[in-house]
């Protein structure tokens, strides 16, 4: 692990405050140092929004600000590909590019394959193409995201079994593009008995470092990937102590080098889970329960240049329909913001209009869902999903986002 004086020295270089400071040094000596300097001892504090009453189903969305954003359509749902989900986005050879899983009528059916699609500016897309063939019999592929490595492009996709959750034959699969064929090609294995939730990012000492989710829903970290596309080893994630089921994690890099994971809770808490570790990845602590709403979805996290961390997710506990009591409303789809990646103090809402699903199909729910987000030139740029049946990207300033991620006390850049 890194010592205490390290992470701090980092975290001020960085301009961190020093309650950021504080934080990072209660993670390394545990939770008694958290409590010793007024801290919230297990970390569950993680909003901070004064539009954001204490009680979370009596948000009043009217409230919050409403980011300036571009609108595009990359893929739009018809019959026999009226399920889309699983979008991401990533910048290669001069084009964005976009992937999604693609299924006939509803949610990991059999015969679910990846689409693809190119754009020179994000926001005019190309027609969309298969990334491999739609499989037979009863197998599936889940897009797993883009990932730039060594100077190819790699498309991720586990393949398994329609069954149980996952099937027992699960495997994480990459296709490279080859530029020259003008199509992608299988790569080859990257790890056995695995579906990641965002492809890998790079760790504060270079390696590369994703999550995984076995064909049993256990939760661990990948860790490697520079020798071989297959060359990773694991680091467990521990079960929560109230033992609720946690999914598709997402991690980033905080201040300090510190990582921190958010889960979607599938116990129906409505409500984020986070864990921390403090030495690249290789031991987590214990995830907790934080007071971050979420109406049971997938979370995205980032930091941009020059500015804040974001957190995207549905932060809507509440759903209207009495036949949906699984989930929260996936309206409104925000962006929150925050100084540390720990504690965030605004939130503003990217999509808010009434929506629904055009074609019938089980499991498409209403609503802007699963984000995935990158920056590029001046811009952020998120994709997701409409209604499971459309791919929809945004395009927002970034002086938009930083105006907008300024503290509520008035913190300027």
């Amino acid at each position: 692990m890194r010592s205490i004086p390290a992470v701090i020295v980092s975290m001020l270089t960085e301009g961190i405050g020093f309650r950021g400071v504080l934080i990072a040094a209660a993670l390394l000596v545990g939770h008694a140092s958290n409590a010793a300097v007024g801290l919230d001892p297990a970390m569950t504090k993680m909003l901070a929004d004064p539009n954001v009453p204490s009680d979370r189903t009596k948000i009043d969305w009217a409230k919050l600000p409403k980011v300036k954003a571009e609108r595009a359509t990359v893929f739009r749902g018809k019959k026999n590909e009226a399920y889309s989900i699983h979008s991401y986005l990533c910048r290669f050879g001069g084009e964005f590019w976009a992937v999604w899983s693609s299924g006939f009528v509803y949610e990991d059916q059999p015969g679910q394959h990846v689409r693809f699609a190119t754009s020179d500016d994000g926001l005019h897309w190309s027609k969309p193409k298969a990334v491999m063939p739609r499989p037979e019999g009863n197998i599936r592929f889940i897009t797993r995201g883009l990932w730039v490595r060594n100077g190819e492009l790699l498309c991720l996709a586990s393949r398994d079994s329609v069954g149980k959750y996952f099937g027992d034959d699960l495997q994480l699969l990459a296709y490279v593009w080859n530029e020259q064929a003008g199509k992608w090609e299988p790569k080859g294995l990257v790890c056995d008995d695995a579906i990641n939730n965002y492809p890998p990012g790079r760790l504060p000492n270079g390696q590369w470092m994703m999550s995984r989710r076995d064909c049993n829903m256990k939760k661990s970290m990948l860790i490697g990937g520079v020798e071989s596309i297959g060359g990773w080893k694991t680091a467990i994630v521990p079960e929560p102590a109230d033992g609720h089921c946690l999914t598709e994690p997402c991690w980033m890099t905080v201040a300090g080098g510190v990582l921190a994971v958010v889960m979607r809770d599938e116990n129906r808490s409505r409500r984020i889970y986070r864990a921390f570790s403090t030495d690249n990845g290789n031991t987590w602590t214990t995830p907790v329960r934080t007071d971050f709403p979420d109406a049971r979805s997938k979370i995205f996290t980032m930091k941009v240049s020059r500015g804040p961390y974001l957190l995207i997710n549905n932060p809507n506990v509440l759903n209207p329909d009495p036949k949906i009591t699984y989930m929260g409303l996936r309206i409104p789809l925000c962006v929150s913001f925050s100084k540390d990646g720990l504690v965030y103090d605004r939130m503003a809402i990217l999509r808010d209009e009434v929506t629904k699903p055009r074609m019938p199909g089980r499991n498409k729910d209403p609503g802007y869902m699963y984000p995935h987000a990158m920056e590029h030139d001046g811009h952020l740029y998120v994709i997701y999903a409409a209604n499971k049946e459309d791919i929809e990207v945004l395009r927002i300033s970034l002086a938009e986002l930083r105006k907008l991620g300024r503290s509520n006390e008035g913190e300027t850049e």
